[in-house]
């Protein structure tokens, strides 16, 4: 159960994997702090890029 958790939080941008250690990376923060599910922040960082508009 935690390492098909940690495979699909890795798989969805939110963690790294290291040989002993998992890190948390952008996507992971913004969704421990919002509250968010791993899938939402997932299609976030997949839908925007460097010439996205936040407006």
């Amino acid at each position: 159960l935690v390492q098909n958790t940690l495979e699909d939080l890795e798989d969805s941008g939110c963690i790294k994997i290291n040989e002993n250690n998992v890190e948390p990376l952008m996507l992971g923060t913004v969704a421990s702090q919002y509250y968010l599910s791993y899938m939402t922040v997932s299609m976030f960082g997949s839908n925007i890029g460097p010439d996205t508009s936040l407006e």
